[in-house]
């Protein structure tokens, strides 16, 4: 149990005149591992479960008394929080402490009482970001309870949260986030400095690992990008060589191209290495240093209609292709060591359903 205050989630719905204090005392981001111990890891495809606890004080009387408990975390977008995650709570207001509480997603109609015209993740999104993630392929999920109950003058509670849910096959690592709030002025920022709202991000990464494909470690600086994360080879897909990453030369020359193979399972294997306006990649805006190409795999490689694409390597390069900007290079950015200097990026397709 990894000791923080003021880290994470709560929430309670209160009235206009209600101020309600809320901390996170707790929380725990660990896995039972298959030596007995706990460790911030899982295996690919197991369901994860994370927990916290924490306290409310309830300063002033709300005038109508029904609030709800509202709870947001920040995970990697393959896990499909919204649509798979199991959120419940115990405590938390005027609750039999025994019993759990469940609750749903914040419709996406019924904004933020200080971010009218935004969802929740959206307003989260906004004002937290990603943490301290490199790796913008996260998002934000808010519940809220689905029985609201009254707070009122005095009142000292406790709570302990449980979310529950499958992390996919996909390898990675990342840091999470935690939010806590209530549905009325939560998200508010409070002139008299009671705490409505309570915002933190984990410490420790989070790992899932024996998946699929290669771990992608959404901490770490890339000087690529591809969305979407993951595709079918029907889908468009778009590659950004992130030039402002970290210094390089490939981003003093007046071009740069997209050079790529496409492997299928069939064991066969497409090149495109020109270097002209099919792999011209192009710079969105001045103000930055990415470049972008998006490509129909089965077009762009010239892939048979029996055949299904898998995985495609690539890397980046000047016209005359003399520099080059690989996987090997990002390695050495991050502080590690390729077993060669001529290591492709690798993106796995999804197979067709």
């Amino acid at each position: 149990m990894k000791l923080r205050k003021n880290l994470f989630l709560s929430a309670i719905s209160v009235f206009a005149v209600l101020a309600a204090c809320i901390f996170i005392d707790s929380y725990d981001i660990d896995q039972p591992q298959e030596d007995g111990s706990k460790a911030p890891m899982i295996e690919a495809g197991k369901v994860a479960t994370f927990t916290f606890s924490g306290h409310i004080d309830a300063i002033k009387d709300a005038e109508e008394g029904n609030t709800r408990f509202v709870i947001a975390m920040l995970a990697p977008r393959s896990w499909d929080m919204r649509n798979k995650a199991t959120v419940t709570f115990q405590g938390g207001g005027v609750y039999n402490i025994e019993d759990i509480q469940t609750t749903s997603p914040i419709p996406l109609s019924t904004p933020p009482h200080a971010k009218p015209g935004y969802t929740w993740p959206e307003a989260l999104m906004e004002r937290y970001g990603i943490g301290s993630n490199k790796v913008n392929d996260m998002e934000w999920t808010a519940w809220w309870a689905d029985t609201p109950v009254p707070y009122y003058n005095g009142l000292k509670t406790n709570y302990t949260v449980t979310i529950k849910v499958n992390v996919g096959n996909e390898n990675l690592i990342a840091y999470l986030g935690f939010f806590a709030s209530h549905s009325v002025y939560g998200f508010d920022d409070d002139l008299n400095n009671n705490k409505h709202y309570d915002q933190s991000f984990t410490s420790e990464k989070f790992t899932v690992y024996g998946g699929e494909g290669e771990t992608v470690d959404f901490t770490k600086t890339y000087l690529n990008a591809i969305e979407p994360a993951r595709s079918l080879q029907d889908d468009l897909i778009t590659f950004t060589f992130t030039g402002e990453a970290t210094e390089n030369d490939l981003v003093r020359e007046g071009e740069i191209f997209l050079e790529s193979t496409a492997y299928t399972a069939e064991g066969n294997s497409y090149k495109v290495n020109v270097r002209d306006g099919r792999t011209l990649m192009t710079r969105p805006n001045t103000f930055t240093q990415n470049y972008s190409l998006t490509i129909w795999p089965v077009g762009f490689f010239g892939v048979p209609e029996d055949e299904t694409v898998t995985k495609i390597e690539y890397f980046f390069t000047n016209r005359t292709g003399d520099k080059v900007v690989n996987k090997s290079f990002d390695m050495i950015v991050n502080g590690e060591t390729p077993e060669s200097d001529d290591i492709p990026f690798t993106y796995n397709m999804r197979c067709r359903d």
